[in-house]
Parts: structure tokens; sequence; C-alpha cells
């Protein structure tokens, strides 16, 4: 499973992970704003969790 998340995530651009991020948030039903709130936050954390696992 982890590896079906990893090559998804590096097939992904920046761009595309926040997009697919952001509908997650609204098919939940949170407002636009706060959708977009959590994508960016989620964002940086998937981004900070990629540098530690290269670094582990």
């Amino acid at each position: 499973m982890q590896d079906q998340i990893t090559s998804v995530r590096e097939t992904l651009n920046r761009d595309e992970q926040f997009a697919a991020l952001a509908q997650v948030y609204l098919e939940l039903h949170l407002p636009l704003h706060l959708a977009l709130e959590a994508a960016r936050a989620d964002l940086r954390y998937l981004a900070g969790s990629a540098s530690i696992a290269e670094a582990a």
C-alpha cells in the first residue's frame, strides 16, 4: 500500500496534489476557503514527510 501511495505522490505535481486534496475536502462538505486552507496545510505536511523519509 505504501508503495502505491509513493508512486501516486511522485506522479502528481504539486498543483495536482493541491487540487486533489482540495477536492477531497470539498466532498466532505467543507466550505471552499476551509478546503483550500486544509489542502495547503496537508501539502506542506506531505512535503515535509517526504524530506524526512529521504533522510532516513
